[in-house]
């Protein structure tokens, strides 16, 4: 997995439809404001994997689910979806470089927003969002 922030020169279906052949996540970069967020769904998203107690069949939607906190794949995109191409934050578990992804999607890298500190109620939302 890894995170980048860009800006494209592509309009919004074409990015999804490159998002959905190569295992992308194109966000919001507001909907992660810590790498903390970032780690924490991926730990969940792999242990509902192993337990096989997953809601979505693909991992990169497991771990949509878990980081928008909810159990609804549609509300999950919804709520988290990028609405301007020029700040995207690119979530990438394919098995593409990062170069490749980059060039794929027509974009060039922007500077990661991530804070050092945490909000403690987003790590709850998204740890008790099955609960």
């Amino acid at each position: 997995m890894f995170v980048v922030r860009v800006s494209s020169s592509l309009g919004k279906n074409a990015l999804l439809d490159i998002a959905a052949t190569h295992e992308l996540l194109l966000l919001r970069p507001s909907v992660v404001s810590s790498k903390k967020q970032l780690d924490l769904a991926l730990h969940l998203a792999k242990k509902s994997f192993g337990t096989k107690a997953s809601i979505a069949k693909k991992f990169h939607l497991e771990f949509l689910l878990w980081l928008a906190g909810c159990k609804d794949i549609r509300k999950a995109f919804a709520e988290t979806t990028f609405t301007d191409e020029k700040n995207i934050l690119v979530i990438s578990f394919g098995s593409g470089t990062k170069k490749q992804i980059m060039d794929s999607l027509s974009a060039k890298e922007k500077k990661l927003l991530f804070s050092d500190k945490f909000e403690p109620l987003e790590l709850e939302r998204i740890s008790l969002s099955r609960v």
